[in-house]
């Protein structure tokens, strides 16, 4: 994921809060996702690290599923890889993308 604008180094740290608006994400509206309390996060999905939630994160999800492990396919990260990682995440998210630039 990338910041839609430039860090600044405060306190020691770079500080950046990409919760507060779509803005705050490179690639605006496809590269996150409207969060409850009207935060904004990353989209769960993309197993393949491809940088794009597709049909091929599934084929991932496949060689996991039913193991108890966090791995990249773990989408909502409850230690189990289920058909809850599919239908409440994978599903939504699904043609989204991290929008990093090549």
């Amino acid at each position: 994921m990338l910041s839609a604008h430039s860090l600044s180094y405060q306190n020691g740290a770079y500080k950046y809060d990409f919760s507060t608006d779509s803005s705050q994400f490179y690639g605006g509206t496809t590269a996150c996702k409207s969060l409850p309390l009207g935060k904004w996060g990353m989209p769960a999905g993309d197993a393949d690290a491809s940088g794009e939630i597709g049909p091929d994160d599934v084929i991932e999800w496949n060689i996991e599923a039913g193991k108890e492990m966090f791995s990249p396919v773990d989408f909502n990260l409850d230690g189990q890889i289920d058909h809850k990682d599919i239908n409440n995440f994978w599903i939504w998210n699904l043609m989204l993308s991290c929008q990093v630039p090549e």
